[in-house]
């Protein structure tokens, strides 16, 4: 399931955010700490841990961008943001159709969400639970040392 995780980065790092009008995510720039948990029944939770650099830029855009639905032919639907969080719903059809939902909260130097996912697998139903969380944990490194 490292796409849904990937889903939940997403989301979890401010590229999911408001529409266009809408103000930004109460969300401060700087290195965040984020943690992933996916949960599929009968199989061991999956929980990863990275950090991330969020420039003032990101947060600005996330006001302008729509939440990530996993690819293919999705769309998404009752979304409904603030500046203190967001919820919404996606329906896939396709290969590999899933229907799920998700919402996050912000709280200026953290984060947390969820997103379910329900989807089949070998002509099984099944259904994946994504947690995420994000804490500030200071600043981003300054360009220069981020390359090295």
């Amino acid at each position: 399931m490292r796409g849904a995780a990937c889903l939940s980065l997403l989301v979890a790092a401010a590229t999911a955010a408001a529409p266009a009008r809408a103000q930004a995510p109460n969300m401060q720039p700087g290195l965040w700490e984020v943690t992933f948990r996916v949960e599929v029944a009968g199989r061991p939770a999956e929980v990863e841990t990275l950090r991330r650099c969020v420039t003032p830029e990101q947060v600005k855009e996330a006001a302008s961008a729509s939440p990530a639905a996993p690819r293919g032919d999705c769309t998404v639907s009752d979304y409904k943001a603030t500046a203190e969080g967001a919820s919404w719903t996606f329906d896939c059809k396709g290969g590999n159709p899933m229907t799920g939902s998700g919402s996050i909260v912000w709280q200026g130097a953290s984060y947390s969400g969820a997103t379910r996912v329900e989807t089949r697998e070998d002509g099984r139903p099944i259904v994946v639970n994504q947690s995420y969380s994000g804490v500030r944990i200071g600043d981003c490194a300054p360009p220069a040392a981020r390359t090295r």
